[in-house]
Protein backbone atom coordinates (compact mmCIF):
# COMPACT_ATOMS: atom_id res chain seq x y z
CA UNK A 1 0.00 0.00 0.00
CA UNK A 2 2.43 2.33 0.72
CA UNK A 3 4.24 1.82 -2.15
CA UNK A 4 1.02 2.60 -4.65
CA UNK A 5 0.96 6.12 -2.25
CA UNK A 6 4.52 6.81 -3.32
CA UNK A 7 4.04 6.10 -6.65
CA UNK A 8 1.01 8.14 -7.18
CA UNK A 9 2.88 11.26 -5.14
CA UNK A 10 5.34 10.78 -7.54
CA UNK A 11 3.05 11.02 -10.61
CA UNK A 12 1.16 14.09 -8.81
CA UNK A 13 4.39 16.14 -8.46
CA UNK A 14 5.68 15.01 -12.09
CA UNK A 15 2.51 15.66 -13.31
CA UNK A 16 2.19 19.32 -11.26
CA UNK A 17 5.65 20.55 -12.71
CA UNK A 18 5.05 19.36 -16.29
CA UNK A 19 1.72 21.35 -16.42
CA UNK A 20 4.23 24.16 -14.54
CA UNK A 21 6.62 24.19 -17.28
CA UNK A 22 4.23 23.92 -20.00
CA UNK A 23 3.00 27.41 -18.94
CA UNK A 24 6.47 28.58 -18.22
CA UNK A 25 9.30 26.83 -19.72
CA UNK A 26 12.70 27.07 -19.26
CA UNK A 27 14.39 28.14 -22.33
CA UNK A 28 18.07 27.68 -23.25
CA UNK A 29 19.86 29.86 -25.43
CA UNK A 30 23.74 28.63 -25.34
CA UNK A 31 24.27 29.70 -29.14
CA UNK A 32 27.60 31.78 -29.82
CA UNK A 33 26.34 34.43 -32.14
CA UNK A 34 27.84 36.24 -35.05
CA UNK A 35 26.87 40.13 -34.57
CA UNK A 36 28.22 40.96 -37.89
CA UNK A 37 26.06 38.08 -39.78
CA UNK A 38 23.13 39.05 -37.72
CA UNK A 39 23.25 42.83 -38.63
CA UNK A 40 23.69 41.92 -42.84
CA UNK A 41 20.06 41.65 -42.18
CA UNK A 42 19.08 45.58 -41.05
CA UNK A 43 19.18 47.32 -43.68
CA UNK A 44 20.32 51.36 -43.16
CA UNK A 45 18.82 53.94 -45.26
CA UNK A 46 16.72 56.80 -44.14
CA UNK A 47 14.93 54.41 -42.16
CA UNK A 48 15.96 51.03 -40.76
CA UNK A 49 14.14 47.80 -42.08
CA UNK A 50 14.29 44.93 -41.39
CA UNK A 51 14.83 41.63 -43.39
CA UNK A 52 14.73 43.71 -46.63
CA UNK A 53 17.52 41.32 -48.25
CA UNK A 54 15.49 37.80 -47.42
CA UNK A 55 14.72 36.32 -50.41
CA UNK A 56 11.68 33.62 -49.29
CA UNK A 57 12.13 31.36 -52.17
CA UNK A 58 13.45 28.70 -50.73
CA UNK A 59 14.07 29.36 -47.01
CA UNK A 60 12.20 27.79 -44.19
CA UNK A 61 12.05 31.19 -42.11
CA UNK A 62 10.88 31.25 -38.33
CA UNK A 63 10.44 33.82 -35.75
CA UNK A 64 10.21 33.56 -32.30
CA UNK A 65 8.96 36.31 -29.62
CA UNK A 66 10.52 35.85 -26.38
CA UNK A 67 8.28 37.02 -23.07
CA UNK A 68 10.80 38.16 -20.13
CA UNK A 69 8.65 40.90 -19.32
CA UNK A 70 4.60 40.92 -19.81
CA UNK A 71 3.63 44.06 -17.36
CA UNK A 72 3.83 46.71 -20.50
CA UNK A 73 3.40 44.30 -22.80
CA UNK A 74 0.31 44.98 -25.10
CA UNK A 75 -3.07 43.29 -24.40
CA UNK A 76 -3.44 41.95 -28.21
CA UNK A 77 -0.12 40.25 -27.48
CA UNK A 78 -1.13 36.29 -26.39
CA UNK A 79 -0.31 35.10 -22.94
CA UNK A 80 3.06 33.35 -22.87
CA UNK A 81 6.73 33.30 -22.42
CA UNK A 82 7.68 32.36 -26.08
CA UNK A 83 5.57 32.70 -29.29
CA UNK A 84 6.12 31.51 -32.18
CA UNK A 85 5.33 31.82 -35.93
CA UNK A 86 6.38 30.30 -39.25
CA UNK A 87 3.79 31.77 -41.07
CA UNK A 88 5.41 33.00 -44.35
CA UNK A 89 2.87 35.68 -45.20
CA UNK A 90 3.20 37.02 -41.32
CA UNK A 91 7.29 37.42 -42.10
CA UNK A 92 6.49 38.99 -45.24
CA UNK A 93 4.17 41.46 -43.34
CA UNK A 94 7.54 41.95 -41.19
CA UNK A 95 9.39 42.29 -43.95
CA UNK A 96 7.31 45.19 -46.17
CA UNK A 97 5.82 46.96 -43.23
CA UNK A 98 8.37 47.39 -40.36
CA UNK A 99 10.27 50.64 -40.80
CA UNK A 100 12.36 51.78 -37.63
CA UNK A 101 13.17 55.42 -37.71
CA UNK A 102 16.86 55.63 -35.79
CA UNK A 103 16.33 57.90 -32.51
CA UNK A 104 19.90 58.10 -31.20
CA UNK A 105 18.90 57.09 -27.77
CA UNK A 106 18.75 53.86 -26.03
CA UNK A 107 15.75 52.51 -23.79
CA UNK A 108 17.92 50.24 -20.93
CA UNK A 109 14.72 48.72 -19.60
CA UNK A 110 13.86 45.93 -22.55
CA UNK A 111 13.48 42.99 -21.94
CA UNK A 112 11.56 40.81 -24.62
CA UNK A 113 13.58 39.86 -27.75
CA UNK A 114 13.02 38.75 -31.33
CA UNK A 115 14.24 36.32 -32.75
CA UNK A 116 14.09 35.31 -36.47
CA UNK A 117 15.71 32.17 -38.03
CA UNK A 118 16.79 31.23 -41.98
CA UNK A 119 16.80 27.83 -42.03
CA UNK A 120 17.81 27.21 -38.43
CA UNK A 121 20.49 30.12 -38.43
CA UNK A 122 19.63 32.93 -36.56
CA UNK A 123 19.63 35.77 -38.56
CA UNK A 124 18.16 38.55 -36.29
CA UNK A 125 18.42 39.03 -32.92
CA UNK A 126 16.58 42.23 -31.36
CA UNK A 127 15.17 43.74 -28.65
CA UNK A 128 11.43 44.83 -28.87
CA UNK A 129 9.09 46.78 -27.13
CA UNK A 130 5.12 46.01 -27.50
CA UNK A 131 3.08 48.68 -25.34
CA UNK A 132 0.22 50.11 -27.21
CA UNK A 133 -1.03 52.02 -23.56
CA UNK A 134 -2.58 55.09 -23.76
CA UNK A 135 0.55 56.29 -21.25
CA UNK A 136 3.46 55.36 -23.33
CA UNK A 137 2.03 53.69 -26.92
CA UNK A 138 5.78 52.62 -27.50
CA UNK A 139 6.89 50.70 -30.38
CA UNK A 140 10.54 49.72 -31.60
CA UNK A 141 13.34 47.54 -31.42
CA UNK A 142 16.34 48.22 -29.44
CA UNK A 143 19.54 46.90 -31.36
CA UNK A 144 23.10 46.57 -29.42
CA UNK A 145 24.64 48.52 -32.41
CA UNK A 146 21.99 50.96 -33.13
CA UNK A 147 20.23 51.69 -30.51
CA UNK A 148 16.83 52.50 -29.88
CA UNK A 149 14.56 52.66 -33.01
CA UNK A 150 11.43 53.79 -33.14
CA UNK A 151 8.64 52.91 -35.21
CA UNK A 152 5.35 54.37 -36.65
CA UNK A 153 3.49 51.27 -37.72
CA UNK A 154 1.70 48.96 -35.72
CA UNK A 155 3.90 45.93 -34.74
CA UNK A 156 2.05 44.59 -32.74
CA UNK A 157 -0.25 43.79 -35.53
CA UNK A 158 1.97 40.99 -36.94
CA UNK A 159 3.36 39.73 -33.15
CA UNK A 160 -0.48 39.36 -31.93
CA UNK A 161 -0.74 36.59 -34.73
CA UNK A 162 2.17 34.28 -33.31
CA UNK A 163 1.37 30.94 -31.71
CA UNK A 164 1.98 30.53 -28.12
CA UNK A 165 4.62 27.16 -27.69
CA UNK A 166 3.83 24.91 -25.00
CA UNK A 167 6.59 22.37 -24.56
CA UNK A 168 8.40 22.79 -20.91
CA UNK A 169 11.80 23.01 -22.07
CA UNK A 170 12.61 25.25 -25.14
CA UNK A 171 16.35 25.47 -27.19
CA UNK A 172 16.86 28.39 -29.41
Amino acid sequence: MSKIKILLIFLFILTVSLVYFCFNPIVIDNRNYNISYINQYLVFEENVKILKNIDFSKKEIKAILLIKDDINLSNKIKKGKVLVTNDIEIIKQIKNNWNFTKTNGDISTVENELFIYENEKLILRTFIVLDDSVDSNINGIQNTELGWLSSNYDIIEQCSKFKRVYFPIILL
